[in-house]
């Protein structure tokens, strides 16, 4: 199996911080829309509802499986380092940490692949 078919630790680390995850698809379903209608096409999306104090990510899993995997630790880590935040000033930062985030998540994985069991 390709390990970045196996989003779980992803998800893992969702579950134990109390942070939604889900697909465009599963939202474009839910809401009765396609995607194809959204116009602007994004390959992920981190977001933090207020109010309700829940963070959500949502990718698109039509991705191929690095991209996907990557997408999901990039936006994981805009979570997990509280860019969520109404600061515009620093969105240029906060995508390059969020990126290093998710580029050393998917090395330790990698890393840790051989040693894993079964």
């Amino acid at each position: 199996m390709n390990i970045f078919d196996d989003l779980d630790a992803l998800k893992k680390i969702c579950d134990d911080n109390d942070i939604l995850s889900t697909t465009f698809r599963e939202i474009a379903e839910h809401a009765g829309k396609p995607t194809e209608s959204w116009g602007s096409h994004s390959k992920g999306i981190a977001v933090r509802f207020r109010e309700a104090g829940v963070n959500m990510i949502a990718i698109d899993d039509t991705l191929p499986p690095e991209e996907r995997y990557f997408t999901f630790a990039h936006e994981l880590g805009h979570v997990l380092l509280e860019h969520l935040t109404n600061r515009r000033e620093k969105i240029d930062a906060a995508e390059t940490e969020a990126d290093v985030f998710a580029a050393t998540f998917t090395a330790m994985r990698l890393f840790l692949q051989p040693f894993e069991r079964d």
